[in-house]
């Protein structure tokens, strides 16, 4: 049951991307798992929380790096609603500019058990995309 939960978590996100975009909840909460399945950003997610966290420190900055996780999520989303709402075309328009994180990303999910520093990387790298 407690998986299903990250649902209800960008439930919120989907609607309210979908405030003032003139386009359906469906629609975007499609564009918004096909961003999330482009960037693996569930395997990120859980990656960060099969993360020993022994300290509050620890876990404070893996609940961080989860959060940051659905924060890219929906600002690629809200990325490519901007840009017209086709959001297979918008990631391909960009791969060019993703590209670099999406090489990233498969070297993380090759790996069996990621670490903190590989989660903060690919954080960075997700962050410092110049997409859209």
């Amino acid at each position: 049951m407690a998986a299903r939960l990250d649902f209800l978590v960008s439930a919120v996100d989907i609607v309210r991307l979908g405030l003032g975009s003139g386009m359906g909840i469906v629609d975007i909460g499609r564009g918004f798992y096909a961003v999330g399945a482009r960037f693996r950003l569930d395997a990120l997610r859980m990656a960060a929380r099969r993360l020993k966290s022994e300290t509050a420190w620890q876990k404070v900055a893996v609940n961080a790096l989860q959060e940051d996780f659905y924060a890219h999520q929906a600002e690629f989303t809200a990325k490519a609603i901007a840009d017209g709402g086709d959001f297979h075309s918008w990631l391909e328009a960009n791969a060019a500019s993703l590209g670099g994180i999406e090489m990233l990303l498969r070297e993380i999910e090759a790996t069996p058990n990621p670490d903190v520093a590989m989660l903060i990387v690919a954080n960075r790298a997700l962050r410092g995309s110049r997409a859209g």
